[in-house]
């Protein structure tokens, strides 16, 4: 579980009145983006947040905003939702009439907060229920102070239409119009890049609004220009002269081989100069000797036939 270590919009909302202060434009402006953010990522999932307040945004000392307390959430399967649940000041006219509600009943919610923000009181007040759910449906409310810009006005006027066909939408199944409006992309320092499949890791790229503002923030190049890497040809390192290469000292031993007589040649040298070498007398006749004299052989006598008697 994560920790918001900065509390949330509602303590400091009641950390300004008490110094009597208010927020800077600019971090209105970065929390308005980051509520949208964190709920176009509910609408992409089909799930209403359905209790949108002050108190459940939560705070982070390095500036996050998020949202949280999904206690009464719910998945629109349908489309539609009829449960009446929510905080009574934050309830869109369409929750106060029992009437069925979509997303837009959210975008309506968000508007409250950011106008409570801004101004550190609620759109609509009053003194019992009665009042407060005609102030809703018929959808006055004060105007924001004269020292905010018009582009926040609009925004707030934008998100507080009775008519929830006129509230700007936030997903991917609404067109995800809310991100997309002028007064939001002037304000937004970073455009989140869109996807239209869900969990996509191109959704969590985040590009600038000029795309020619990458080039200062991109790190500078590691490797070494051409020029500088390709060494000239006449850089190049010639063989030595008393070294000669490989190849010509197999040229020479193969010719020196070829001017050797063969082992053939010199068996017949050695037969014409009758050094008689031990070459075995292939003749047919068996008194013939290795050396190629004739074998004398022992005279046998032949003896007299035996008698019977």
């Amino acid at each position: 579980m994560e920790h918001a270590d900065g509390g949330d919009l509602l303590q400091q909302i009641t950390l300004h009145k008490r110094r009597n202060t208010s927020f800077p434009e600019g971090r209105l402006w970065t929390l308005i983006i980051q509520m949208i953010q964190g709920l176009k990522a509910l609408h992409d999932m089909q799930v209403l947040h359905r209790d949108l307040k002050c108190a459940n945004v939560f705070l982070c000392r390095d500036g996050t905003a998020k949202l949280g307390d999904m206690n009464v959430s719910k998945v629109a399967k349908a489309g539609l939702v009829y449960t009446q649940t929510g905080t009574p000041y934050y309830a869109s006219p369409e929750v106060w009439k029992d009437q069925p509600y979509d997303s837009k009943s959210d975008i309506w919610s968000l508007g409250c907060v950011i106008y409570e923000a801004v101004t550190l009181q609620p759109p609509f007040q009053a003194s019992d229920m009665q009042g407060l759910y005609k102030k809703v449906i018929r959808g006055l409310y004060p105007e924001l102070p004269a020292s905010y810009s018009s582009d926040l006005k609009s925004l707030v006027r934008a998100l507080l239409q009775v008519n929830p066909v006129q509230r700007p939408s936030c997903g991917i199944l609404y067109l995800d119009r809310l991100l997309a409006m002028p007064v939001v992309l002037r304000n937004t320092p970073m455009r989140p890049a869109m996807d239209s499949e869900q969990g996509s890791l191109l959704g969590t790229i985040v590009l600038p609004r000029n795309m020619s503002a990458l080039s200062d923030r991109l790190p500078a190049p590691n490797y070494q220009r051409l020029q500088q890497r390709k060494a000239p040809e006449s850089a190049k390192p010639e063989p030595a002269a008393d070294k000669p290469p490989i190849h010509s000292h197999l040229a020479n031993r193969g010719r020196e081989l070829m001017r050797e007589p063969s082992r053939e040649a010199r068996v017949l040298s050695a037969v014409r100069e009758d050094r008689k070498p031990s070459i075995r007398n292939l003749s047919s006749d068996p008194n013939m000797l290795e050396t190629g004299e004739r074998r004398e052989l022992p005279e046998v006598r032949r003896l007299p036939p035996l008698s019977r008697d």
